[in-house]
Formats: structure tokens, sequence, C-alpha cells
């Protein structure tokens, strides 16, 4: 059983199985609100006052630690591919676009950078 703490990149040790705790809530990202504390994560205290407390159970319970990092994998695996996020941020542009009190002008200086194929 792999151990790691975290505050805003949940999504990228999920994607290895690895058991996350989760510190406070300064971050937020788009779904972490679907994401629960005990079924996907451990939550500690925003002081860490419980960290040495939650590891020793996460230690002495490795079955219950195992099977939060599962779904925590499953959920990130199942609700958080590439076409996910891409609609999410492109609804949420389009949507902040609405607001704009002004016309945007692009920049012909700059470039539409696209992943590389595979």
């Amino acid at each position: 059983m792999s151990v790691i703490t975290l505050q805003i990149l949940l999504e990228h040790h999920q994607q290895k199985k690895s058991l996350v705790f989760h510190v406070g809530d300064e971050w937020l990202e788009f779904f972490y609100h679907q994401l629960k504390p005990w079924i996907h994560y451990i939550p500690l205290s925003t002081d860490l006052s419980n960290v040495m407390e939650l590891i020793n159970f996460a230690v002495e319970n490795e079955d219950i630690a195992q099977a939060i990092a599962q779904r925590g994998f499953d959920f990130i695996w199942n609700h958080l591919k590439m076409e996910d996020i891409i609609c999410y941020w492109e609804n949420l542009l389009i949507n902040y676009s609405k607001l704009l009190k002004y016309k945007p002008v692009k920049n012909g200086r700059f470039k539409v950078i696209k992943p590389k194929k595979m």
C-alpha cells in the first residue's frame, strides 16, 4: 500500500491507486464535491493534528485503506477522462464569456497549442 498526501493533485495520485489523505479545502477542483471522505479519501484536519493517528489507522487497517484507494481510483477513472475535463472547461468558458461586458479581441501573436497525436 502506498500512502501519499495531497492538496491539489488528487486525480494524479489516485491514478496510481494510492491512498489519498486530503488536507483542507482551500483549493477546489470542479469534481471535489463528488468525492466523499472515507469513501474516496481519508480527510485530515487542516492543522494536521490527526495525521499520525490516521496514518497508523491506514497501516493497521490495510484492507480498509486499499478499499478507499480503489474507490478513489475508480471514481477518477470513471469520471475524469480527458473529454470530461475538456467538456467542463469548455462549458465554463462559454458561460463565463456570456457575463463579459466587452467583446474580447484575439491576439494574433498567440498560437493554438494542440496535443500531439499518438
